[in-house]
């Protein structure tokens, strides 16, 4: 880099700070190279020291948003500033984006032009907003203009993808479909699951209608239409698409049953199911049966299984040899217990169509349910079945895996033992890694170990144990091996183990308590990524020779780093002068451009002043999990705390006291949810820190007597934490504060973890957590018991040190709804 500027000074490309002045110094000479230094180093920062500029009060006054306020302190201030010096510039920067907030228009296109014509580095923000202002003015020629010029001036992901985005509807207005479509599709791919989604997707309808491509418009609206039903330009259709209108026009696209099916399902996780039944209500269905199944449908997923089965029932002469009716039905008989008739509906289904990809299907779902109900013997004759049936399909690692825990929950655990085994075998092949990757092996060795364990071969057990208790990225399976190597240890074993070793005639080893190993594992935890995979690179680079010729290869490496450098300096700038969203999109520009951890260092230091808990604990995860690994809590604290940080402490801490739920548990709530980020939205409409949906949310906005909810409330982080907190403590007080459950009830709802319970409440908690039916809740399960875990370690060990993984659940015959969550 030096080198570089350097080279410059030579060639008279004078450093802005320098001019007139380098070209008088000698080549070499040791003030030559101070200066040089002096220079780049200004131009890294921006100059004088923010901080010095602009006041403590100012900078808190534009992080509120007090719009009047900050325009008053910045008109006082720039009284007493020089003309045109950084102080000046900022203070004017700092009130043509106020006034811009405060619909201001033309006096805020005043100062971005007057500012945007000054090589300040953030001018490029100049640009941005005075094409947002002019578009609004509908001078789209020459809003085009500053978008464009804000592009080259190398912004930011989220800047240029707006920009993208307001050239396509200008595009659009100039009726120049081409480029409307071409800029749109540009944005469409890059802002899925933003609030700009949906509004992307109604202007690419628009554009495929002008362009005459109505299939392609069809296909875009069929998407607004299932997906987002709650998304103002579409408020106002339902469930017969052809006759919805698109700016006062009928659409004519058709719906799919299935496109139906999935809009009235989404209106009901949005907590709208009144409007969805209306919908049902009022459309011509092409046949009697069809709305009959769609609202048998519905009624059942809302809970209200017996009006289901009551119109489904009436069809059963007429349709028994319906693969979808049969499936159907046997889910909603499923779902009031009857699991005789459900497991014979499914079987029955399974025999229509035995050699498709639905026959699997509806095998699989029978084995499940028998193995799920308690009947295992009739789950691993269907489990045989369905190997010898379909041997080259890719549920077969599903199959063989709920063989193997079957065996374990019958008491076979010889066979359980054999199965295991055998995964272990065609996990460790090459040919068969990827198909069995959803297998972790952590998973199969611990219930190897619990097998060897029931079958009192302590030896085995304990060593299987032992060395999943050894991974040092601290995953679910090492807490639940810790807890169960204690609880064996307290109950005699190591006297177990020298017995059985005496009668095998071993030499009787010293067995040592349980340590805590920091040597790094293979350990392929979802959340943890190995750095060590990756070659490291060198924290200090090496020097050229000032004297030495730089390559084609060196100068363009020495421009990116340049453009590091000028992302870093624009963001340091924007944070020290309150606009930290901004701020947050150059660090992170950094961040997806380069891998040496010395930048990642300064990066998190960044994004901890800006609040940023996500990204940090991104960049802990996945760039420092080897040196986690490697050192532990003990070595590198500061690491962990990075990955797993207390985000929002005094908010949490408040609202944990209040309605007595851990800290440590909201925030590993918050972690599994969200992963800190406060501005989320999921396909399916859960907002905020700890993804609430609305009709939840609004629930709990009623136990806590507030009249003025308002859904967006949810990204607010000071209100999500409060309301998750409030629908917490709730299920606290249902499942008697038994953490697993209280996670199962926030993933799945309560209604679903009553019937659990009262299924197989009888299994010890970690037993109960592996038979947990649902998959992504299973998981959701485990993620927040191993979060909570380190939370405990790195915070409050004492508190939440999970002993009850080994202890016996002892919860059945649980009073509650096990249809639909009551708030009554």
């Amino acid at each position: 880099m030096i080198t570089c500027v350097i080279r410059k000074l030579q060639n008279h490309e004078k450093p802005d700070h320098f001019k007139g002045l380098s070209f008088f110094i000698p080549r070499f000479s040791a003030v030559r190279f101070f200066l040089v230094w002096l220079s780049f180093s200004f131009s890294v920062i921006g100059g004088a020291q923010t901080s010095d500029i602009i006041s403590d009060d100012l900078q808190k006054a534009v992080e509120s948003g007090h719009h009047e306020k900050v325009i008053e302190m910045v008109n006082e201030a720039l009284k007493f500033s020089v003309s045109n010096d950084e102080k000046q510039y900022l203070l004017k920067f700092i009130k043509a984006t106020t006034l811009y907030e405060k619909g201001e228009l033309e006096a805020a296109l005043s100062l971005f032009q007057e500012l945007k014509e000054s090589p300040h580095s953030l001018k490029l923000y100049c640009h941005f907003y005075a094409g947002k202002i002019l578009y609004k003015m509908a001078q789209y020629k020459t809003a085009l203009a500053q978008f464009i010029t804000a592009i080259a001036l190398d912004p930011p992901t989220n800047i240029k993808n707006e920009s993208r985005l307001y050239m396509g509807k200008i595009a659009l207005e100039q009726k120049n479909y081409r480029a409307a479509y071409i800029h749109l599709k540009y944005v469409e791919r890059r802002m899925r699951g933003t609030f700009e989604y949906p509004s992307v997707m109604w202007d690419l309808v628009k554009v495929e209608k002008s362009r005459n491509r109505k299939s392609r418009a069809c296909r875009w609206a069929r998407k607004l239409y299932w997906k987002y039903p709650s998304y103002d330009k579409v408020s106002h259709w339902d469930l017969d698409l052809p006759r919805n209108t698109f700016e006062g026009k009928s659409l004519y696209c058709s719906a799919r049953l299935k496109d139906i099916k999935n809009r009235i399902r989404r209106l009901q996780w949005a907590g709208q199911s009144d409007r969805a039944r209306l919908e049902i209500d009022r459309y011509k269905f092409d046949a009697p049966y069809t709305k009959d199944i769609v609202l048998s449908e519905f009624l059942v997923n809302e809970g209200f299984v017996s009006e289901g089965l009551n119109i489904l029932a009436g069809y059963y002469q007429t349709k028994q040899t319906n693969y979808n009716y049969l499936m159907l039905l046997a889910k909603a008989t499923a779902k009031i217990s009857q699991y005789p008739t459900a497991i014979g509906l499914y079987y029955r289904a399974y025999r229509l169509s035995p050699r498709y990809s639905s026959g699997r299907k509806a095998l699989f779902q029978a084995a499940f349910l028998s193995y799920q109900s308690g009947d295992y013997d009739g789950a691993m004759r269907m489990y045989d079945e369905f190997l010898r049936k379909f041997p080259g399909s890719s549920m077969v690692k599903d199959v063989r895996w709920y063989m193997a825990w079957t065996s374990y929950l019958k008491g076979d655990y010889e066979q359980a033992v054999v199965e295991l085994n055998y995964i272990k075998k065609l996990k460790s092949k090459r040919r068969y890694r990827w198909r069995w990757r959803s297998i972790a092996i952590e998973k199969v060795n611990y219930w190897l170990a619990m097998s060897y364990l029931r079958m009192k071969d302590y030896e085995k057990g304990y060593d299987v144990l032992k060395s999943l208790a050894d991974d040092p990225l601290k995953g679910y399976y090492y807490y639940a091996a810790q807890i169960r190597l204690e609880k064996f240890l307290k109950e005699g074993g190591v006297e177990l183990i020298q017995s059985q070793r005496n009668a095998k005639g071993r030499t009787v080893a010293q067995i040592d308590a349980v340590v805590h190993s920091e040597s790094f594992t293979t350990e392929a935890e979802e959340e943890e990524v190995n750095a060590d995979t990756e070659a490291e690179e060198k924290d200090d680079e090496e020097e050229k020779d000032v004297a030495g010729a730089e390559t084609e290869e060196d100068e363009l490496k020495s421009l990116k780093n340049r453009r590091l450098k000028n992302h870093f300096s624009n963001g340091s700038l924007l944070l020290q002068i309150g606009y930290n969203e901004l701020a947050k999109w150059e660090f992170y520009e950094i961040e997806r451009r380069t891998k040496k951890k010395s930048f990642l260092e300064s990066l998190m230091e960044k994004y901890q002043k800006l609040g940023a808990y996500n990204r940090i604990a991104y960049i802990s995860q996945i760039y420092f999990g080897g040196e986690r690994g490697r050192h532990g809590i003990a070595g590198v604290r500061h690491l962990w705390e990075k990955a797993y940080p207390q985000a929002y402490k005094e908010v949490v801490s408040n609202y944990a006291k209040k309605f007595q739920v851990p800290s440590e548990f909201i925030w590993s709530i918050m972690r599994a949810e969200s992963v800190y980020k406060s501005d989320i939205l999921s396909p399916v409409g859960a907002r905020g820190l700890m993804q609430l949906m609305p009709h939840t949310a609004k629930q709990v906005s009623l136990l806590l007597e507030e009249t003025d909810f308002d859904k967006n409330n949810l990204f607010t982080p000071e209100v999500n934490i409060r309301y998750g907190s409030r629908y917490l403590s709730r299920l606290g007080e249902k499942f008697n504060k038994t953490w697993p459950l209280v996670a199962a009830g926030y993933n799945a709802g309560p209604h679903r973890v009553y019937k659990w319970v009262n299924s197989f409440g009888h299994l010890d908690t970690d037993e109960f957590i592996e038979h947990i039916p649902f998959l992504e809740t299973r998981r959701y399960v485990k993620k927040v018991t191993r979060f909570y875990s380190i939370y405990g370690e790195l915070y409050d060990h004492a508190k939440t040190k999970p002993d009850w993984l080994a202890q016996n659940l002892n919860l059945q015959n649980l009073d509650g709804h096990t249809f639909r969550e009551s708030w009554d």
